[in-house]
């Protein structure tokens, strides 16, 4: 099953739609995204990495816009000593949102790293979605550590000064 989705900017933040059409493109603020949800409701708003150490993550953005949010992202990019998803757990338990696995693959590698298993019937975009937006999945993670944060990070200043150079 494939889900069309998208990564957007508001501001360098990160967001991801999922379920959208081509017009997700156009988005380019948080108003946007507030307005094209309502068009479109069977859309999925996931809020990746909102703390990581990284100017495309939310941070304060997170939570001034939790509501336009249905899941947050359990980011890879996290280990005992760097634990950037200790937070966002604790707002989506919070504010009721599921926390989500999720490999957020910028090298092809790490594509296992972080995924979830979701319970579905039937494997439709709808009963998908619907089963994230309800919690009902296992994530799965294997958090990068230290070393491997230091070298991906490394390898995305690179890939950003000469890109395809560093793919592995």
């Amino acid at each position: 099953l494939l889900i069309r989705g998208i990564e957007i900017e508001i501001g360098k933040k990160h967001i991801v739609i999922l379920n959208c059409d081509k017009e997700a493109e156009n988005i380019k603020s948080f108003k946007d995204v507030a307005s094209y949800k309502k068009r479109k409701p069977d859309v999925l708003i996931l809020a990746p990495h909102p703390f990581v150490f990284s100017p495309k993550s939310l941070k304060s953005s997170f939570l001034e816009n939790i509501g336009l949010f249905d899941a947050v992202e359990m980011t890879v990019f996290s280990n005992i000593i760097f634990n950037f998803n200790k937070r966002a757990e604790a707002i989506a338990k919070k504010y009721g949102k599921p926390f989500i696995a999720t490999s957020d693959t910028h090298f092809l590698k790490d594509i296992n790293r972080g995924y979830a298993l979701i319970n579905v019937k039937e494997k439709t975009i709808e009963e998908v979605l619907n089963a994230i937006k309800n919690g009902d999945f296992q994530n799965k993670i294997n958090s990068m550590s230290p070393f491997a944060m230091a070298k991906y990070r490394i390898k995305g200043v690179l890939n950003t000064i000469r890109p395809n150079t560093f793919r592995s």
